[in-house]
């Protein structure tokens, strides 16, 4: 495999003058280089040109092949990570904590891209901390709730959007009947702003006579296209269960519907590892905490967490990726897998939980890692991308830059070569 990988980047770097006038020199990311999958090359190369990454190895092998006009940066310490991928968010939302459509609970057919601003602050803010790719999912107050959609947090208006119309999230919890600007209960005259179930297991009945009328063609107009949809398995289904109960059951109704999904938070995962490991169901845990906030402390599913969770779901050999779910401050996603390093995930399993493991649940094929023909979504940072006083000197995003605080260099903004960084002593 290495040796293709030093061809490719032979004939990139020393193709014939011809070639590369057709299109832009190719820019070289020198430095440590965490692949996404849990490798790393000590001294290696991410090799860019244009929207994508064209080769990846060891500097030796680049070095001696650089063609006129190549761009090297190289900062003293500096390593190179793909971009981080948020695979549940409610980033850009234009009404957070209440954008669910409130006349019904099966809301499938509804494209949560509708209320996303795309100009929003917050994506600056997120693509300063390394986040290159989000995936913004549908209130958890509909029981059936809409699809998902997948954004770049930067770069060209007209390609932010990666999936306007992905996966459909549901509900089962209290937020599905606690939350929402008309959620009173059913006394009195019931009409459209009365919210429906009003107990779990009213959700429970909601989710399995949607999906039972939806396979039977009883469910009509669009949400029950959407759901034929999720039975044929054109369209991937995601279930928000926090609690084991609430995990199990998702279980059990899924298994009924015959569909397959994705587990999302998972709070109290780590009690039902065998049966989620049985249906090979991926896991997209997190937030990871010790004392739940907002929501989840409200309703009670926070109460019984475990900080080592994500080791856990390691250990048991369970496909999984960390969130941050509704977090973008001191405990965003990169902060996530600094937590579950600390409590006894392998550094380099925490860093793929954030790269290549959300891009491959997401079913992104060409971001969460550094390989040829990848989207040129990378992150240099000043050290070891998981240590606290470590940061984003570069953001690539399809190979533009959207961060940029590479110090003042020479015109080919190349210094010496790169060297470890010094111990970090606390």
């Amino acid at each position: 495999m290495r040796s293709l990988v030093v061809l490719t980047i032979a004939a990139l770097l020393v193709a014939p003058a011809s070639a590369q006038d057709e299109g832009p020199p190719p820019l070289v990311l020198r430095g440590v280089v965490h692949v996404g999958d849990g490798e790393a090359l000590p001294d290696g190369a991410v090799v860019v040109r244009g929207r994508r990454v064209v080769a990846v190895g060891a500097w030796a092998d680049v070095e001696g092949r650089l063609g006129p006009g190549a761009r090297v940066v190289a900062v003293p310490g500096a390593e190179i990570s793909p971009g981080l991928v948020e695979a549940m968010s409610a980033a850009g939302l234009t009404t957070p904590g209440a954008w669910a459509e409130q006349e019904t609970e099966v809301v499938p057919h509804l494209r949560v891209l509708d209320e996303v601003d795309l100009h929003a602050p917050v994506w600056r803010r997120l693509a300063a901390r390394g986040i290159t790719t989000v995936c913004v999912t549908a209130s958890p107050e509909s029981v059936i709730g809409g699809r998902s959609t997948i954004v770049r947090t930067g770069g060209p208006h007209g390609r932010r959007v990666v999936e306007a119309e992905g996966a459909v999230k549901a509900t089962l919890g209290p937020e599905a009947w606690r939350r929402g600007a008309r959620n009173r209960g059913p006394w009195g005259t019931i009409d459209h702003l009365t919210r429906r179930p009003t107990t779990r297991m009213g959700g429970v009945w909601v989710f399995r006579d949607a999906f039972a009328r939806a396979r039977a063609g009883g469910l009509d107009g669009p949400a029950g296209t959407t759901l034929a949809e999720v039975l044929a398995g054109d369209r991937p289904l995601r279930v928000q269960a926090r609690t084991r109960g609430d995990i199990e059951t998702a279980l059990r109704l899924t298994a009924e519907a015959g569909v397959t999904f994705v587990l999302e938070e998972a709070t109290e995962v780590r009690h039902v590892l065998d049966l989620v490991k049985a249906r090979g169901v991926p896991v997209i845990f997190g937030p990871v905490f010790d004392r739940p906030r907002g929501w989840r402390a409200f309703t009670g599913e926070g109460d019984d967490p475990a900080l080592a969770t994500p080791a856990m779901l390691h250990a048991a050999g369970v496909r999984f990726c960390l969130t941050a779910a509704d977090r973008e401050e001191e405990d965003d996603l990169r902060a996530q897998a600094m937590m579950a390093a600390r409590y006894g995930l392998d550094p380099a399993a925490a860093l793929r939980a954030v790269t290549f493991a959300p891009a491959t649940i997401l079913g992104l094929e060409r971001t969460g890692l550094l390989a040829p023909d990848r989207d040129a979504d990378v992150v240099v940072w000043s050290g070891p991308p998981l240590e606290p006083t470590s940061r984003p000197l570069l953001v690539l995003i399809q190979g533009e830059a959207v961060v940029d605080r590479i110090p003042d260099l020479p015109p080919e903004r190349t210094v010496a070569p790169a060297q470890p960084a010094p111990p970090q002593r606390f």
